[in-house]
C-alpha cells in the first residue's frame, strides 16, 4: 500500500551520538571475558585504540561470552538424539551454556510419573544423555554444567535421614512447671514432629529456666537461672523439682534428621534425601556418588572436553525446627571460642521463630556468633570440598551461595563462580553484594538466572527481560543464564511440549519460560543472544573500578538491604559502590596505596563504616576488621564513620578484653586525618567531599547507572537506564554524563552490542580528566562507552551542536538534523561551522499494512506446531487481539507497506523508521535489505542507507509469546490470563531527515 506524505509531527530529541548511517538506534548492553591479560591495540578499521583481542571479539563474540539456558530435563527420560538435536538448536541460536538440571515441578502437578529405577537422575539412561550433550557441545563449542544433585538442594540416594551425612535439625521439646512443682515423667519430646522417615533422635540436652513475661521477641527467660538436667535424665524419663520463685520451663533438645528431600522429589528410586551441607560427611556422600555411581572413563573425558561448571541451586535448607549439624558442639567450641549449649534455648526455632529470648543484645549476638559458625561451616565442608571435586574432573564450582544468614560477600569471593537470580532478589544492591566478593577476589564471572517471572510461563517477553538484564548488569552481573530451555516432551504432557515449572505444583501458570523452537520468539534469538554475547565480553574484560565499599558486619544476601546514602544520594548522581566484609580484608592485594584500597582490583577511593543493618543498628565490629580498619586509616585510606563510634562493642558474644580494644582501635581510626566522623548519613556527601573523593561519573540526578571496568588503559563504560528493583517504573533518560578516563589524552569510541560495530563517538568534549558525553536511553535501555588511547591523527568530532545527531565517518563530521534551517556545530579544534539546510522531508504517518501470520497452533503431537498463514489487510495499526479473526492468534506477523518519497530524494537524505509499540522481538526489511539487529526497547531505527528515491517498499517481522493460543488450548491452566497485545501496534512513521559533511579545514 503506497503511504504519501502526511502533516509535520513533533519530534523528541534524539540521542547525539551514533554509530554509521546504518546502524539502528543504539542500545546497550555488555558482557566480557573475566581477567583479560595485556593486548596490543586494535587494527580492526575504527576500533583503534582498543585492545585487539576485544575489538574481534566484539565484532564476533562467538560462545565464549554467551548467555545460556538452565536446561531442564523429566528426569532421565531423554532421548540422547533429541539430546544432540537441542544443543544444536542452541549453539545456532548463538547461546553457549547448557545446565542440565532436572526440574520436573509441572509433572507433578499432572500426576505424571515413571519408573525412576530405570528413567530417574543419575540412572545409565540420564548419563547416556548427558554423554551426548557433551559430546555434541564438544563439537559446537557449548559449555554444558550439570546440577551436583537431582532438583535442589544436594541430595543423594545412597543415604536415609538417619545417617550422619544427612540434613539434620535441632528440635526442642518443652514443659512448663509451676513454682516449686515438681515435673516427673518423659523428656518432653519435640515440639516439630519428625518426619515419618526419621527414626533416630539423639537427646542433645534438657535444661530449665525461669520465665518472664511474653511478647513480640519470644518468652523471657532468665539466663543466670540454667539448671543443666541432661544428667538427671534416666530412661527417658525426668524427675525435677522447679525452684520456689517464679514460673519454669524444661526444654529438651533433640538431634536427629530432617528428612528434606530435593525440590519436586522424588527424582530417583531409592529416594534422595538432603546432604548436611555442614559437615564433611554431607559432602562426601555427594563425591562419592558420583565417583561410584556416575562416573565412568568416558563420561570423564567428556567432561573434560566439554563440561564447564557442576552448579548447586540457593541454600534453601527447610525445617520446622533449628538446623543443625552433629559436630555443632565441638565446632561451635573451637570457631566461636565459648560452649553453645548454654545459649540453645535462644538459639532454637520452631516455624522459622525464636520463641525464646534472653533479652538485651546478648541474644542477637550470639545469634550472630551461631549463624557465623555455620557459615563457616558451609564453606569448610561443603563449598570447597565440592569445589576440590569438581577441579579434580576439570570443571568449576558454581553456586548460589545464599539462603540462609551466612557471609555470602565471602563465599562468594572463594567460589570459582558465583551466581545471583533475578527472582529471589530484592534488588540492585543484592546482586552487589555478591559481586563485591567477585571483584576484591579478582575473579571474573557473576552469574545470574535470570528473566524468571513467576506466572509468567510462555508470556515472557523480551521488552521485560531485557529491563532486567540490563538493570542487573549495572549491578555487577556479567553472566546471564536465562530461565530456561525445556527439554522437548515428555510422558503425558501436552501442546507445546514437556516445560519444567508449568503448570506449577496446583495447576497455576508456572515461573520462567520454555525458550526454545517453540516460542515463535526463537526466530529472533541470534540477534538477542549476540547482544548479550557483546555486553557479556565488555563486562567481564578487564577489572571493576569503585568510588565507594561499604564494610559491613555481614555479608548476608537477598535481603533487599541496600547502604546507607548511596541508593537515594549517590547511585542517581553517578556515585558507585560495593561490599566488603571482615573476612576478606586479609586477602592478598587488601592494602592501601597511594590512599586507594585494593589498588590492583576494585580501587576503592574511601571506605565508609556504619552500624548493623541487620541488628537494629548496633555499632558493633568484629576485632580482626577493626585493627584492619586501623592499618587501612593509618596507611592513608579516606574513611566516613557513620555513628557514634566510642561505644562500639564487639560483633558475637565478646571475649575479655574485646570490647576494650575495639574501642581502642576505633578511636585511632577516628583521629586520623583521612578519616571523617558524621551523625547522619545526609552527611556522608560532605565528608566525602572534605576529604577529596570524587566520583568517576558525573551527572544529573537520574536512573542511569554505570559500571566501570579498565583493560590496559582503556576504560570500558557500561552505562544502563537501569530500575533499582523489578517493580520500579522508568521513564526516559536524555542527558550529558561525565567520565573519568585513566589516560589524560583519551578519546570515546560507541561499541554498539546489537550490531558488534564500534565507531568514534560523534559529540563529546573533554573537561579536565573527564570527558563529557550525551545518552538518551529509554527505560531499561543501554550503551556502551570506551575511553581509549588516541591512535593515529587527532580527534575527529563536534564539542556542541544544533543538529539531533553526529557522527564521525572518514575523518569528517556528519551532523543530522530533521528541521530545515542553519546547524551550527563546533568542531574538536575549536573551529564553529555553519552547515545550511534548505529542505527536510514531513514526517509520513505509516498506517496502511498488509499483515500475513503465521498462527502457531497444536499439530498431532505434544510437540509438532503448524503454522497456517492468515492475511489481513489493515488500515490503521491494532494488536492482533483487537483485529477480528485474530484475537487468540500468537506466532509471528510479517507487516508491509509501500511509500513514496518523490524523485527528490537524494544521498543527503535519510529517515528514521519509528514503530511505536512493538510487542515482541522484530526484525526490518527496507527495500529487500535486513537492516540488522533491532533493540527491543528502542523501536526506532535508521533506514536511511537503504531509501531511495519514489517507492519503497517496508517490511517488519514481529514475533509473539504463545500465550494467546495457550489460552484456548489449555484453558484450565491459561485460560485466567489476560490476552496479550502482540504485533506492531504503533504508531508508525518515517521521520525523514538531512544530513550534512563538513569537510576538515570548513569553518573559521
Amino acid at each position: 500500500m503506497n503511504q504519501q506524505p502526511g502533516p509535520s509531527l513533533s519530534l523528541t530529541r534524539r540521542r547525539l551520538f551514533a554509530t554509521t548511517a546504518a546502524t539502528a538506534a543504539v542500545a546497550a548492553g555488555s558482557s566480557a571475558l573475566g581477567g583479560a591479560t595485556a593486548q596490543a591495540a586494535s587494527t580492526v578499521p575504527g576500533t583503534q585504540g582498543l585492545p585487539k583481542g576485544l575489538a574481534n571479539d566484539f565484532a564476533s563474540p562467538g560462545l565464549a561470552t554467551a548467555a545460556g539456558f538452565r536446561w531442564w530435563w523429566p528426569h532421565g527420560k531423554v532421548d540422547p538424539v533429541e539430546v544432540a538435536r537441542e544443543v544444536d538448536q542452541v549453539a545456532d541460536a548463538g547461546f553457549g551454556i547448557l545446565e542440565v538440571a532436572d526440574v520436573t515441578h509441572s509433572l507433578r502437578a499432572r500426576n505424571i510419573s515413571f519408573d525412576l529405577t530405570t528413567h530417574g537422575w543419575g540412572t545409565p539412561a540420564w548419563v547416556a544423555g548427558v554423554k551426548a550433550a557433551l559430546r555434541r557441545a564438544a563439537e559446537r563449542g557449548v559449555r554444558v554444567d550439570i546440577t551436583v544433585g537431582p532438583s535442589w538442594p544436594a541430595a543423594v540416594s545412597t543415604i536415609t535421614p538417619d545417617d550422619d551425612a544427612a540434613c539434620t535439625e535441632l528440635a526442642h521439646g518443652r514443659a512448663d512447671v509451676a513454682a516449686g512443682a515438681t515435673y516427673d515423667g518423659p523428656v518432653p519430646p519435640p515440639a516439630a514432629h519428625a518426619s515419618s522417615a526419621v527414626s533416630r533422635q539423639d537427646l542433645l540436652a534438657v535444661q530449665a529456666f525461669r520465665v518472664g513475661a511474653t511478647d513480640r521477641n519470644g518468652t523471657r527467660l532468665y539466663a543466670d537461672s540454667l539448671v543443666d538436667l541432661t544428667d538427671a535424665v534416666a530412661d527417658g524419663r525426668l524427675r525435677w523439682t522447679a525452684p520456689a520463685d517464679g514460673a519454669w520451663v524444661v526444654l529438651s533438645y533433640w538431634v536427629r534428621g530432617s528428612a528434606q528431600e530435593p525440590e519436586a522429589g522424588p527424582h530417583t528410586e531409592p529416594r534422595s534425601w538432603v546432604v548436611d551441607h555442614f559437615s564433611a560427611a554431607g559432602s562426601q556422600a555427594v563425591i562419592d556418588l558420583w565417583r561410584d555411581g556416575i562416573l565412568d572413563q568416558e563420561l570423564r573425558s567428556l567432561l573434560a572436553q566439554a563440561g564447564g561448571y557442576l552448579f548447586e541451586d540457593s541454600l534453601e535448607i527447610e525445617t520446622e525446627a533449628t538446623i543443625w549439624t552433629r559436630r555443632m558442639p565441638a565446632e561451635f567450641r573451637a570457631r566461636a571460642g565459648y560452649d553453645v549449649l548454654p545459649w540453645l534455648a535462644v538459639l532454637v526455632e520452631h516455624d522459622e521463630k525464636y520463641p525464646f529470648t534472653f533479652g538485651g543484645t546478648e541474644t542477637t549476638r550470639a545469634r550472630d556468633d551461631f549463624n557465623q559458625v555455620l557459615s563457616d561451616l558451609y564453606r569448610d565442608h561443603h563449598l570447597m570440598p565440592l569445589q576440590g571435586f569438581a577441579r579434580s574432573l576439570g570443571l568449576g564450582l558454581r553456586v548460589q551461595p545464599y539462603g540462609l544468614e551466612t557471609d555470602t560477600i565471602e563465599h562468594s569471593a572463594l567460589l570459582d563462580q558465583p551466581e545471583t537470580e533475578s527472582l529471589g532478589f530484592k534488588n540492585l544492591d543484592d546482586y552487589r553484594v555478591m559481586a563485591g566478593g567477585r571483584d576484591i577476589r579478582g575473579h571474573a564471572v557473576l552469574s545470574c538466572e535470570a528473566a524468571c517471572y513467576f506466572g509468567a510461563a510462555y508470556q515472557t517477553t523480551w521488552d521485560r527481560a531485557l529491563q532486567t538484564l540490563n538493570s542487573i548488569f549495572a549491578a555487577g552481573v556479567n553472566q546471564t543464564v536465562l530461565h530456561g530451555f525445556a527439554y522437548a516432551d515428555a510422558p503425558g504432557v501436552t501442546w507445546p511440549g514437556f516445560a519444567a515449572f508449568s503448570p506449577y505444583y496446583s495447576g497455576a501458570v508456572g515461573y520462567g519460560e520454555a525458550w526454545g523452537p517453540r516460542t515463535p520468539q526463537w526466530q529472533h534469538m541470534p540477534d538477542v543472544a549476540g547482544y548479550l554475547a557483546r555486553t557479556q565480553l565488555v563486562l567481564q574484560s578487564g577489572a571493576a573500578k569503585y568510588d565507594l565499599v561499604f564494610l559491613r558486619q555481614k555479608g548476608w544476601a537477598s535481603t533487599g538491604i541496600g547502604p546507607f546514602w548511596a541508593v537515594n544520594g549517590g547511585i542517581p548522581i553517578g556515585w558507585s559502590h560495593s561490599f566488603i566484609t571482615s573476612a576478606l580484608l586479609d586477602l592478598p592485594g587488601v592494602e592501601v596505596r597511594d590512599g586507594v584500597l585494593a589498588p590492583d582490583g576494585p580501587a576503592y577511593k574511601a571506605m565508609i563504616v556504619g552500624p548493623d543493618q541487620f541488628r537494629g543498628q548496633e555499632v558493633t565490629i568484629e576485632v580482626a576488621a577493626a585493627r584492619r580498619l586501623r592499618d587501612f586509616a593509618r596507611a592513608g585510606l579516606p574513611v566516613v564513620l557513620l555513628g557514634n563510634w566510642s561505644t562500639v562493642q564487639p560483633v558475637g558474644i565478646a571475649a575479655p578484653g574485646e570490647t576494650e580494644e575495639v574501642r581502642a582501635l576505633l578511636a585511632e581510626v577516628a583521629a586520623q586525618p583521612t578519616t571523617r566522623t558524621v551523625s547522619d548519613q545526609a552527611q556522608i556527601p560532605t565528608a566525602l567531599a572534605e576529604l577529596g573523593v570524587e566520583r568517576d561519573v558525573v551527572h544529573d540526578s537520574s536512573t542511569v547507572m554505570h559500571v566501570r571496568r579498565t583493560l590496559d588503559g582503556a576504560d570500558l563504560y557500561y552505562l544502563a537506564n537501569a530500575k533499582h528493583a523489578e517493580n520500579r517504573r522508568l521513564q526516559r533518560v536524555t542527558q550529558d554524563v561525565w567520565l573519568s578516563a585513566t589516560e589524560p589524552d583519551a578519546v570515546p569510541l560507541l561499541l554498539d552490542p546489537w550490531s558488534g560495530t564500534v565507531a568514534p563517538v560523534g559529540l563529546w568534549a573533554r573537561e579536565g580528566g573527564r570527558i563529557r558525553v550525551r545518552v538518551d536511553l529509554r527505560p531499561g535501555q543501554s550503551t556502551v562507552i570506551a575511553l581509549v588511547p588516541p591512535r593515529g591523527p587527532a580527534p575527529v568530532g563536534a564539542t556542541s551542536t544544533t543538529a539531533e545527531a553526529v557522527r564521525v565517518e572518514a575523518r569528517s563530521v556528519v551532523v543530522r538534523t530533521t528541521t530545515p534551517g542553519t546547524v551550527v556545530t563546533t568542531l574538536q579544534d575549536g573551529r564553529t561551522v555553519r552547515s545550511r539546510v534548505d529542505r527536510v522531508r514531513e514526517p509520513l504517518a505509516l498506517t496502511d499494512w498488509d499483515l500475513e501470520i503465521e498462527d502457531w497452533q497444536p499439530g498431532a503431537s505434544a510437540t509438532e506446531t503448524v503454522k497456517p498463514v492468515r492475511s489481513v489487510r489493515l488500515a490503521g495499526l491494532a494488536p492482533w487481539s483487537q483485529v477480528p479473526g485474530l484475537e487468540d492468534v500468537a506466532g509471528i506477523g510479517r507487516y508491509r507497506t509501500t511509500v513514496d518519497l518523490g524523485r527528490d530524494w537524494t544521498a543527503e537524505d535519510g529517515a528514521l523508521l519509528e514503530l511505536g509499540e512493538v510487542n515482541d522481538t522484530f526484525r526490518v526489511r527496507v527495500n529487500g535489505h535486513d537492516v540488522g539487529p533491532c533493540d527491543p526497547l528502542g523501536p526506532t531505527v535508521d533506514v536511511g542507507p537503504w531509501l531511495r528515491a519514489g517507492t519503497n517498499t517496508i517490511e517488519v517481522e514481529v514475533a509473539s509469546t504463545l500465550i494467546n493460543r495457550l489460552r484456548t488450548v489449555t484453558p484450565q491452566v491459561y485460560g485466567g490470563v489476560a490476552r496479550q497485545a502482540f504485533g506492531l501496534i504503533g504508531p508508525a512513521r518515517l521521520v525523514p531527515y538531512a544530513e550534512r559533511r563538513i569537510a576538515p579545514g570548513a569553518g573559521r
